[in-house]
C-alpha cells in the first residue's frame, strides 16, 4: 500500500543543512496499525507529513498504492491525498467561525455528489462518533475530547483507507484521551490503515507494531503481539 525507500528529506537555511528524514525504508500494509515514536525533533511530524503527501522530500522512492508519488505534480498529488488520507491533528484544527456541522462538511464542499449525499454522510459520520447532538454549536462551546471527536469526523467524512493521526490525544485528559483511542482502535478494526505519531507509551501499546525513530532515523520497529 506504502513504500519508502532510502527517502531522504533535508531542511537548508544559508548556512545549515539538517537532515529530517535519513533514509527511510518503511512498509505499510493495507490494515496495518503503526505507531511512531521517539523524542521531539527526531522526525516523526515530518514523515507523517511525507506520507500524507503535505512536505516533499530530496531523494529516494515514495510508492502509494502503486503509484510512484515523485512522479505525480502537486495537483496530482492532491487528488491522491483527498481521495485516500484522512488527518486527525494534536490542536484539532476546526475553524472557530464554523459549526460542528460546518466544519466536517469542508472535505465535501468541492467533491462529486447531491447536497443529500453530502448531508447524509456527515450526519451519518457525526452520529457514529456520538457528536450528532452538537452538530450546531461551535468548537468553542465543546470540550477537548469533544472537538476532537469533530476532527475525526471531518476525517472519516470522506471515506479514506488510511488514517495519520499525529499526536491524537496529546492536548486530551486522560478520560478523553482514552475515549479518543478506542474510536482510533474501533476504526482499525472496521478496516482503516492508520498511521499514529505519539509521546505515549500507553497509546503505542494500542498500536500493531511501533517505529522508533532517532535524529530522522528508524532505528527499530517492534511488534505489539497484545494488540
Amino acid at each position: 500500500m506504502i513504500n519508502l525507500e532510502n527517502l531522504v528529506k533535508k531542511y537548508r537555511t544559508t548556512d545549515v543543512e539538517t537532515t529530517a528524514l535519513d533514509h527511510i525504508n518503511l512498509s505499510i500494509q493495507k490494515g496495518d496499525f503503526i505507531g511512531v515514536m521517539g523524542p521531539s525533533g527526531c522526525g516523526k511530524s515530518t514523515l507523517l507529513n511525507v506520507v500524507g503527501m503535505l512536505d516533499g522530500w530530496n531523494s529516494g522512492s515514495y510508492r502509494f498504492m502503486d503509484t510512484e508519488v515523485k512522479g505525480q505534480n502537486e495537483v496530482q498529488r492532491t487528488r491522491l491525498r483527498k481521495k485516500h488520507i484522512g488527518f486527525i491533528f494534536q490542536n484539532f484544527n476546526l475553524i472557530d467561525e464554523l459549526t460542528v456541522y460546518q466544519n466536517v462538511e469542508l472535505p465535501l464542499l468541492y467533491q462529486e455528489g447531491s447536497k443529500s449525499e453530502k448531508k447524509q454522510k456527515i450526519e451519518s459520520v457525526l452520529s457514529k462518533l456520538k457528536i450528532d447532538h452538537r452538530a450546531r454549536h461551535f468548537p468553542q462551546q465543546l470540550s477537548g475530547g469533544q472537538q476532537q471527536r469533530v476532527a475525526i469526523a471531518r476525517a472519516l467524512v470522506y471515506e479514506p483507507e488510511i488514517l495519520l493521526a499525529d499526536e491524537p490525544t496529546g492536548n486530551l485528559d486522560s478520560a478523553n484521551s482514552q475515549e479518543v483511542l478506542d474510536i482510533i482502535t474501533g476504526l482499525h478494526k472496521e478496516g482503516h490503515t492508520i498511521m499514529m505519531v505519539t509521546h505515549s507509551e500507553h497509546d503505542a501499546s494500542f498500536c500493531q507494531s511501533v517505529i522508533h525513530m532517532k535524529d530522522g532515523a528508524i532505528v527499530n520497529q517492534i511488534q505489539n503481539s497484545h494488540a
